[in-house]
């Protein structure tokens, strides 16, 4: 009887793991079972919260309980009131999250209105929906035939408008046509974008007011306007910043020279390289320019009111 015990210990043993087995093996497939039921049920859940939403019926369970419109520049920055954006996404209140499409909400939003330059859709908790939106900034009005295009720095068409409603202190682009005016599409060419973009931003930097229109006919003969009185011959586009900072340092002399209404035609081409020791301008005062070109000729240069500037600082010495 001694020797049979260890045999009945270890077959209790082995049948006792042979149970523990069974055990595992049916808590496993329970667990699988209420898994898969689990499963189904927020499946078919889904595509019946789905169909409400298609339907506009509100969502019994993880529906949107608010809608939220942010301002990525800070409040009273956007043109467009809040409800207006909110129905211009499609969204709504008690929509299933599940039906919720954030790229085409923001898509929509886009199209709709113009000069939105960014707008992002997000989940802000499980209950509400945020709109982040940011308005494009304007650069220029670009010149049409009978209408203005006013354009942003995306680019992008944002506004028709009439001369009389053309904004004053608004830079205009002239010599260059858009491939579409469609609200919304691209206005210009990588190049003519450049182009202004470079001369604006020059402007800006050197915080110098009056710039009227850049004209683009010419990619090789550019010309800018300031406050309509003067024009500056730059040539090529290749130093646009540096012209623009050099007229900037020469005003202060040309109007001392001239007068508060100077007007006429400073030729700054010879900034047009990577030569500073070439740097001349020369300034022709308007009533000089109306002159037939045989007699201009024959003027004396320091009685015609020439203003040449030949150093590389950007100071004038000009003529009374």
């Amino acid at each position: 009887m001694k020797d049979n015990a260890p045999i009945n210990s270890m077959q209790a043993r082995r049948a006792e793991k042979r149970r523990r087995l069974r055990r595992r093996r049916i808590i496993r497939l329970v667990t699988v079972l209420f898994v898969a039921v689990f499963l189904i049920a927020a499946i078919v859940w889904g595509v019946i919260e789905i169909a409400k939403a298609s339907k506009g019926e509100s969502a019994s369970f993880f529906g949107v309980k608010e809608i939220t419109v942010e301002f990525v520049d800070g409040e009273g920055t956007v043109r467009y009131p809040k409800e207006d954006i909110i129905r211009a996404s499609g969204l709504f209140v008690n929509q299933s999250l599940l039906a919720v499409n954030k790229v085409q909400a923001s898509n929509s939003v886009l199209q709709q209105f113009p000069y939105l330059d960014y707008v992002e859709v997000k989940n802000t908790s499980f209950s509400t929906v945020c709109i982040r939106v940011a308005e494009a900034e304007v650069l220029a009005a670009l010149q049409l035939p009978q209408d203005w295009l006013i354009i942003g720095r995306n680019n992008h068409i944002l506004e028709q408008v009439t001369a009389e409603d053309l904004p004053a202190d608004l830079p205009r682009i002239l010599g260059a046509a858009p491939a579409q005016t469609t609200l919304g599409s691209d206005a210009l060419d990588e190049r003519s974008l450049r182009i202004c973009t470079t001369v604006i931003n020059a402007a800006e930097a050197n915080e110098l007011e009056g710039l009227t229109a850049i004209d683009i006919t010419e990619k090789t003969d550019l010309r800018l306007w300031w406050k309509d009185r003067v024009e500056l011959m730059l040539g090529n586009e290749s130093n646009l910043s540096a012209q623009v900072t050099a007229f900037t340092r020469m005003l202060p002399t040309l109007i001392e020279k001239n007068g508060e209404t100077v007007a006429g035609q400073l030729d700054m081409t010879s900034y047009a390289d990577d030569k500073s020791e070439n740097d001349r301008a020369v300034f022709t005062p308007a009533d000089m320019l109306k002159k037939p070109l045989s007699d201009t000729q024959n003027a004396d240069d320091n009685a015609d009111g020439t203003t040449d500037d030949t150093s590389s600082s950007g100071t004038t010495s000009a003529a009374a």
